[in-house]
């Protein structure tokens, strides 16, 4: 078993590095391009194989925090790009609920290790909200989206999924730092600096047409 678990390990370690590059990639590259979208493809596939080795480690060990948050990464990860190919009110609602399943599991780990005088708690919390915002929005929708409002869904989603993989990579390497600060400076810096890039883009989209 502990060579398994190794051997799955070293699949999630890879697959998280190939996500990390791609999602480089996919903000590098002109939006809408075919290196975006492949870099894009690549990032999707990475952060799914991601999750299923993360909730095969989950259950071999088990970890409530590790299961919740590959269900959360992936459902990000597909919530950004469901908009961005076909955007499919069903597949939507799926894809909500997974993103509320992994919020209540976020949660519940959360406020058990703060019950325990766990301060970690806290980024599973803070986890467990960002999962439940997106996902109640997914499962809600019942049409389709305009091309702006997919935009939106889109850049939001997907940067949350590289905040999540920038968190964990974070979290694995930077031992010098706090364990909550390893964990959450991502969402920190990232969370403003994806507002902006939606703001400046909702900006030019209420632009009138130049002659």
């Amino acid at each position: 078993m502990d060579l398994f678990y190794a051997s799955v390990l070293a699949c999630h370690i890879a697959a998280g590095s190939l996500a990390l590059l791609s999602g480089i990639g996919a903000i590098c590259t002109r939006k809408g391009g075919k290196p975006h979208r492949t870099a894009g493809i690549f990032y999707v596939c990475s952060m799914l194989a991601v999750a299923v080795s993360a909730l095969v480690m989950a259950s071999i060990r088990p970890n409530p925090f590790l299961f919740a948050e590959a269900l959360f990464s992936a459902a990000l990860a597909l919530s950004g790009w469901l908009p961005a190919r076909d955007d499919n009110p069903r597949w939507s609602r799926v894809i909500g609920t997974v993103g509320i399943v992994a919020a209540l599991f976020l949660a519940a780990t959360g406020i058990w290790w703060l019950l325990n005088a766990d301060f970690f708690g806290v980024v599973a919390i803070v986890f467990a909200v960002v999962a439940g915002c997106f996902g109640y929005l997914d499962l809600r929708r019942h049409t389709a989206r305009t091309r702006t409002d997919r935009t939106v869904a889109h850049v939001s989603a997907m940067s949350g999924a590289f905040i999540a993989t920038v968190s964990a990579v974070s979290a694995v390497n930077l031992d010098l730092l706090p364990p909550l600060i390893r964990w959450l400076w991502p969402t920190i810096v990232g969370t403003p600096l994806i507002a902006l890039a939606i703001r400046r883009y909702l900006a030019t989209q209420s632009q009138p047409p130049t002659a």
